[in-house]
């Protein structure tokens, strides 16, 4: 699901969000999506659940929480960077 998928779920207005999954990541028992919204070009980090057959993505209210997925992402991307 990294990449190349686009998904349209319901923003919490009940509005439209179109989205790229960019990458899927499990951190801290957890699982998140990192997303670029197609309509803005900006990015957002979200957590991934199954409920059923459900898929929900939720904001990450927690600040500490939030800070330590971006941080884990910022290294990922450190990695991925050639040479």
């Amino acid at each position: 699901m990294n990449g190349d998928r686009t998904i349209t779920f319901e923003g919490p207005n009940g509005e439209p969000q179109r989205c790229r999954v960019l990458m899927e990541l499990s951190f801290e028992e957890k699982e998140y999506v990192l997303l670029l919204h197609l309509d803005s070009s900006t990015t957002v980090v979200m957590e991934h659940l199954e409920e059923g057959d459900k898929v929900l993505f939720r904001p990450i209210k927690d600040d500490a929480e939030f800070e330590r997925v971006t941080a884990y992402l910022r290294e990922l991307a450190k990695e991925m960077e050639p040479g």
